[in-house]
């Protein structure tokens, strides 16, 4: 039998929605002014990672937002971040910047690497923005075929919304897993959300040869930033890739049959029966269709791909959430939807589902701690939380809205639809 739960579970996550200590009018200062927070706000984004910290925790002295508060500090952290990463795009891509928002290749700059992308402005405007295709091109080791993949990546499709193709920025293998990638392609999103006027919930990532191999890794990789993942003609490990995690994100695979140099026929064949297996185990996720191409080599017609994922819009706060860290984007994911670990692992296994108010944690293998991030989308927030764990009550409290916990959660990705103005750190 478990042992009963620390009460230091309790305290852990009270922590972040009380003030500590006996008496928080006497131990609190004085709140700060809105013209000194906004200038914080703006300081924040051209800050170095130490002059963060600080900023945030100033910020965090900010007295506890309402819903309304939260919403009109949002616009402008959004406006603040929003004229950050305009300036730096101005500064990479120097004169080629006066057609940033209409078309052309440009450059975006991440982890002390810089990569060159093609971007394509949509002819059709959703409701919420514009649809975004991520598309990853082919090729290998030798440059001249990157470079000659990258051009026909960038006209391989027909799309009505934007697309983004970008150049791989090393000509390896394995170009799509390289450690620089994982930030990389979250600041091209971020620009794409704050200067581009796409949709957050519309983002689709595909890919042909190696980029069907990159789409098969960062699909599940990322999963919670994508509306739909397409792959043609790649093949990835179930083992290092973790399709699990695209319990709410669909995804269509292509493949010839007789496409067996490096393995990406038997690989696909594996990764397709392993996304069966777990419909059939979960009928209301794992949402797939793999197509097999009798006879096809490398050469297959995948054009109907990006119509199948435009079927499909990202539901960023799915009612349950499967995630096991992928070991390929060394650490750099740590918030996975709702969900958020300081140090995440392959060796771990985690799946949350919620219900209103009510969390419960189903599994938490490889880890004795992790966060919940809340927002008004999610629960009532002026209602107590509730957190079960193995059928157990673990924590019960009113969660208080925090600046500093906002600003950073947009920081983060600059995803206004997965940004969080509340947490619960839990530890057992």
């Amino acid at each position: 039998m478990e042992a009963p739960v620390c009460p230091r579970v309790l305290l852990l996550a009270v922590a972040l929605a009380v003030p500590a200590g006996g008496s928080a009018r006497a131990q609190t200062p004085a709140a700060p002014a809105a013209a000194e927070v906004r200038q914080w706000i703006a300081d924040y984004f051209a800050a170095a990672p130490p002059a963060r910290a600080e900023l945030a925790r100033r910020l965090d002295a900010v007295p506890p937002l309402s819903a309304t508060d939260a919403t009109r500090w949002l616009a402008q952290i959004k406006t603040a971040m929003a004229r950050q990463l305009l300036a730096e795009a101005r500064r990479l891509n120097g004169a080629d910047f006066r057609d940033f928002k209409r078309g052309g290749v440009f450059r975006v700059a991440a982890a002390g690497v810089t990569m060159k992308y093609h971007y394509r402005r949509g002819t059709k405007r959703g409701p919420n923005g514009y649809p975004l295709y991520l598309n990853f091109h082919g090729g290998g080791s030798d440059p001249a075929v990157n470079d000659s993949a990258w051009e026909q990546a960038k006209g391989r499709y027909s799309v009505a919304g934007s697309l983004i193709a970008p150049r791989a920025t090393q000509d390896v293998a394995l170009s799509w897993a390289v450690p620089e990638m994982w930030p990389l392609v979250d600041r091209l999103l971020a620009e794409c959300f704050l200067l581009r006027d796409v949709d957050p919930d519309r983002v689709y990532v595909l890919g042909y040869s190696m980029g069907g191999w990159g789409a098969l890794l960062m699909g599940p990789a990322m999963a919670d930033r994508w509306a739909a993942v397409g792959a043609s003609a790649g093949g990835e490990h179930v083992d290092r890739a973790h399709p699990e995690n695209l319990r709410n994100t669909p995804m269509i695979l292509q493949i010839g049959t007789a496409d067996h140099a490096f393995r990406r026929y038997e690989l696909s064949r594996a990764y397709g029966a392993r996304l069966e297996e777990l419909h059939r185990a979960d009928p209301e996720g794992y949402l797939f269709e793999y197509r097999e191409h009798p006879g096809a080599g490398h050469g297959i017609s995948d054009a109907n791909t990006p119509r199948w994922l435009a079927r499909f819009t990202r539901d960023p706060y799915p009612r349950k959430v499967v995630w096991k860290p992928v070991d390929a984007t060394g650490g750099h994911v740590r918030t996975f939807y709702y969900v958020a670990l300081e140090r995440p692992s392959g060796a771990m296994d985690i799946v949350v589902s919620r219900d209103q108010n009510l969390f419960r944690i189903e599994r938490a293998s490889g880890t004795n701690r992790l966060t919940l991030r809340l927002s008004d989308a999610l629960a009532d927030l002026d209602q107590p939380v509730v957190v079960e764990r193995d059928g157990k009550e673990i924590f019960r409290a009113t969660v208080a809205r925090r600046l500093a916990t906002l600003l950073e959660t947009l920081a983060a990705r600059g995803d206004a639809r997965l940004v969080f103005p509340a947490q619960i750190a839990l530890a057992w």
